[in-house]
């Protein structure tokens, strides 16, 4: 049963733990989902505007190397015998050498087809070219300033019938190129000098697709896929430790929380444990004698009294630290100093009784703005512990004055009790709910009394009111320090 007992123990303080864990990675996941969500925002926006910006630089490339819509200046080059310059021409940009008087002929019903280069062109439109295409969907004509081969002219050709779309993209030669169409009447296709316009007798209407080459901004787009991916991967990596960490230090304060609780209910249960045990001897007392006195019963209901008041002061103390910690106090202004001077008066027997130097040094008309019961029980806790930890023949000193620090009024209160000694890694500790100066560092004149309580209701009520409580040793002098703003 004891093993079993001892399990169910190790589950009950395991289960907070648990939980706070299970907190803690909520908490990371929404942190890291809502990054993730922001940060992906920011990267697609940038991406969709680059890729916006690079479309929009090709579309106009496309729409400026269209020669029979912008007129660009061409030489014609027949790629089946030779080159012939046949001068310049404007607006039809088609001229070859099928004939004398320039026109391409039909050979066997097909047009032969003229591929003519183009002048005058910005470096930007220098990987282009374009198809001419007659009514019948016959390719007529090729426009470039590219060195490839005729057959590639036809192979793009293919390829954009392929998509089924006017405009698109491909890929040729390894390469990818980016083509839009448009359409325009014969009549508008004028070939020749500066002689009277002749007309192509290729159809009714001509087609021309430019193709303009846009691996290069293919690449640029997919470099920056791949950098901010490789960003993306760093920045949730380092937000996510960085995540981890806040989440860490936002969760100690609940372990620390969980585990003062956990504290108070060990240390309560272990406070109240031995009341109520001498409370139910005593009741076991009375009832085991039905023939006994009332007179001599009395030792036993006396005990069961003090008992009850031990308890019932354990709880006042409690629920009144439960009351300064949690709830706002009342803030007045009060002169301090006599609230100093009170405490002395009150705590001046218990001291003649100990056989204890009481002594106090306050400066009158020193003003806080607090709540005036609550500083009082602190001084009186403060004056209390130090009476308590003074063996026979020492001093326990109040002194209190107006000081400034750091530019503004306070009120420090300053409690020494002599001889006495705290080992510093206690000091930190004594502030804490129940705890009470190990045995073995007292002094061998004292004894431990009270329930470990009157310091933790000191610090509460100093914090409560804007200012600090603070423990040193030295020189064999415990000084407790109590420092209040000073009220305007």
């Amino acid at each position: 049963m004891a093993g079993r007992t001892g399990i169910a123990s190790g589950a009950a303080a395991q289960r907070p733990s648990a939980l706070l864990r299970r907190l803690r990675n909520r908490m990371l996941l929404v942190n890291m989902s809502v990054l993730t969500v922001v940060m992906l925002a920011a990267f697609v926006t940038v991406y969709v505007l680059m890729y916006t910006n690079i479309q929009s630089q090709n579309d106009r490339r496309l729409r400026e190397i269209l020669p029979l819509a912008s007129g660009q200046r061409v030489i014609a080059q027949n790629t089946l015998g030779g080159a012939d310059d046949a001068g310049p021409s404007v607006g039809a940009g088609l001229e070859g050498t099928g004939g004398p008087e320039g026109i391409s002929p039909e050979v066997a019903g097909r047009p032969e087809v003229v591929v003519s280069r183009a002048v005058g062109l910005s470096p930007e439109h220098l990987l282009s070219f374009v198809l001419a295409i007659s009514a019948d969907g016959e390719l007529v004509g090729v426009i470039s300033q590219l060195d490839l081969e005729e057959q590639a002219y036809g192979e793009a050709l293919e390829a954009m019938r392929a998509t089924g779309k006017e405009s698109g993209t491909i890929t040729l030669a390894d390469r990818i190129w980016q083509f839009s169409t448009a359409h325009m009447a014969v009549s508008e296709a004028r070939l020749g000098g500066p002689g009277p316009a002749e007309r192509l007798s290729v159809g009714t209407g001509l087609t021309q697709v430019a193709f303009l080459d846009v691996t290069d901004s293919a690449d640029t787009l997919a470099r920056l896929l791949v950098t901010f991916a490789a960003v993306a991967a760093a920045m949730l990596a380092a937000l996510f430790f960085a995540s981890r960490s806040v989440a860490n230090r936002s969760i100690r304060p609940l372990e620390q929380s969980w585990e003062k609780q956990r504290q108070f209910v060990a240390d309560a249960s272990h406070e109240l444990k031995t009341p109520l045990a001498v409370i139910s001897a005593n009741q076991a007392a009375l009832v085991s004698d039905e023939d006994a006195t009332s007179a001599s019963q009395q030792r036993w209901i006396s005990n069961i009294e003090a008992e009850v008041q031990h308890m019932s002061e354990l709880v006042n103390k409690l629920l009144y630290l439960s009351r300064v910690e949690d709830e706002a106090l009342p803030a007045t202004v009060f002169d301090m100093s006599e609230t100093a001077e009170g405490a002395l008066t009150t705590l001046e027997a218990l001291a003649f009784e100990k056989e204890v130097a009481f002594a106090g040094a306050v400066e009158p008309g020193c003003h806080v703005c607090a709540d005036e019961p609550s500083i009082r029980h602190a001084l009186l806790a403060l004056l209390d512990n130090a009476l308590a930890y003074t063996p026979a023949g020492g001093e326990v000193r109040l002194v209190l004055a107006c000081e400034r620090h750091q530019g503004r009024q306070h009120v420090v209160a300053k409690v020494e009790n002599t001889p006495a000694h705290i080992p510093a890694d206690e000091i930190p500790r004594l502030f804490d709910r129940f705890y009470r100066l190990d045995p073995a560092h007292a002094d061998h004149h004292t004894q431990t009394v009270g329930f470990g309580l009157g310091l933790a209701l000191a610090k509460a009520a100093a914090e409560r009111s804007g200012g600090t409580l603070v423990a040193a040793s030295a020189d064999h002098t415990v000084t407790f320090t109590l420092s209040l703003p000073a009220a305007h």
